[in-house]
């Protein structure tokens, strides 16, 4: 047997052992350098979705202006028994657009009786409540792309009953005005109702 081949003959074995090793280490090498990439990138997103969440959530948190009006016309009136008197509901926004109104009013049940709400002229034109009786008025309208500005909400008409002396229309905490916003916001700062005086 020639000798030659004897010590020839191994070679091709570890030849074959060190390219079957090196795409295995390669490949493992790899494999890691991707994780670490995953790792990375989800870190960095989980981080920028937060950054992001704080930044979009501290528009949500102001907190709008509260500039808007509610008031009856006329403030003062003088009325006799028997007598409808019609109050007129305005509100005024302080220059921001609204897109809903409510208006919740208390009236004296002893002195008035309720008769109807007048819808005729007012801004709103979507009726969500319209209601009255035992002392107790609900207005409430909306808007399609808001309205801005003084604007007419309803007409109340109230009749006087045979007794004298003066009863006040009074605005409840429960009345509103909601901004034209995603996330509508109350900006009613400041309501005054009427006096009445009611005289034989």
């Amino acid at each position: 047997m020639d000798p030659s081949n004897q010590n020839t003959s191994p070679k091709p074995a570890t030849k074959s052992k060190q390219k079957g090793g090196l795409p295995l280490v390669v490949g493992v090498v790899v494999l890691l350098v991707i994780a670490v990439g995953i790792y990375a990138f989800v870190s960095n997103n989980k981080e920028s979705s937060s950054t992001n969440t704080s930044q979009q959530s501290t528009p949500q948190a102001t907190t709008a202006d509260k500039t808007a009006q509610l008031s009856t016309d006329p403030a003062e009136a003088a009325t006799q028994s028997g007598e409808v008197t019609t109050l007129s509901i305005w509100v005024d926004t302080g220059g921001q657009q609204v897109s809903a109104v409510q208006t919740n009013l208390t009236y004296p049940t002893d002195q008035y009786e309720f008769v109807d709400i007048d819808n005729t002229g007012s801004a709103f034109e979507i009726q969500a409540e319209s209601k009255g009786g035992d002392g107790k008025i609900v207005i409430a309208r909306g808007q399609l792309g808001g309205v801005n500005g003084k604007q007419l909400v309803a007409k109340v008409n109230l009749k006087a009953k045979n007794v004298t002396g003066s009863g006040n229309i009074a605005f409840t905490d429960e009345s509103q005005v909601l901004t034209l916003s995603d996330s509508p916001q109350n900006i009613l700062n400041k309501t005054s109702g009427a006096t009445l005086t009611l005289g034989e």
